[in-house]
């Protein structure tokens, strides 16, 4: 009987302390609350960062020059599996989809946050200099070589404009996600990049299902997977999965990607599928 009462005992410890160092995990991130901005030759540069609640920070940044918006992107900060995930959706790169770093270190006055197998950034900075100003830096391989960019900010005290910008970002992204994903429909014929010298096939496509059908009249029938930003075609799972883009649907011709079935980071073929019916 002692012996279950000491295990209860230790196992409510071990369980408060996990919670604990939960919550001084984003605790010590408080600072970062609150918008930021650099202004330089290059644009103006804004990011504002909005506490949630105790295992979510929300942020949003853009950079403009002028009249235009050179670019932008959400972040969610979040705890997940007891690790901290900082992650970013960039308009325009990466399909419009995210990209997951995982925090590597922590103190009171830096954030480091990682991502080995992404091209640029690989690591994600920050450095709190003062309650007032913070140096982000991003750093990775551009072209082959090392590569880092430092963005020295000020903090801006205008509650009103984050509060603006956030209640925007959750507006777009709860529109975005409420939005009916279209459906493929019709037949097409692959056409492959001259690089990837693969059999062609045809495909047919009426809403959930697909038909893959060989030149030797052999038939593959499987689902279509409809995610966030494209479709995966896969009919089981020792088959390479096809992935086209959902900017594409509809369309009398089509990109699209094969992957490898052992690491869906790699690419195995690409190219076109041209409508035919």
């Amino acid at each position: 009987m002692k012996n279950i009462i000491v295990l209860f005992v230790i196992a409510t410890a071990l369980s408060a302390c996990k919670k604990e160092s939960k919550e001084n995990k984003l605790k010590t991130m408080d600072w970062l609350v609150g918008t930021w901005e650099n202004n330089s030759e290059f644009g103006e540069l804004q990011e504002s960062w909005e506490k949630v609640n105790d295992s979510v920070f929300q942020g949003y940044s853009y950079m403009i020059k002028g009249k235009d918006t050179l670019h932008s992107e959400s972040i969610a900060m979040e705890i997940k599996d007891e690790q901290v995930l900082y992650v970013p959706i960039v308009k325009g790169q990466n399909n419009d989809q995210p990209v997951v770093f995982l925090l590597t270190k922590q103190t009171p006055k830096q954030l480091v946050f990682e991502n080995p197998n992404h091209d640029y950034p690989k690591k994600i900075t920050y450095n709190k200099i003062t309650s007032d100003s913070l140096v982000a830096v991003i750093s990775g391989t551009q072209r082959g070589k090392a590569s880092s960019d430092s963005f020295p900010m000020k903090r801006k005290n205008n509650n009103t404009m984050m509060k603006l910008v956030l209640t925007f970002v959750s507006v777009f992204m709860f529109g975005l996600f409420q939005q009916e994903t279209p459906k493929l429909n019709g037949t097409y014929r692959s056409v492959f990049e001259k690089k990837y010298e693969q059999q062609t096939f045809k495909m047919v496509f009426v809403d959930s299902i697909f038909k893959k059908v060989m030149p030797d009249a052999v038939m593959y029938k499987g689902k279509i997977k409809y995610e966030k930003f494209r479709a995966v075609l896969r009919y089981s799972s020792d088959d390479n999965p096809i992935e086209i883009d959902k900017r594409d649907f509809g369309k009398d011709t089509m990109k699209f990607t094969t992957k490898s079935k052992i690491d869906l980071s790699k690419t195995v073929a690409r190219g076109f599928m041209v409508k035919i019916n």
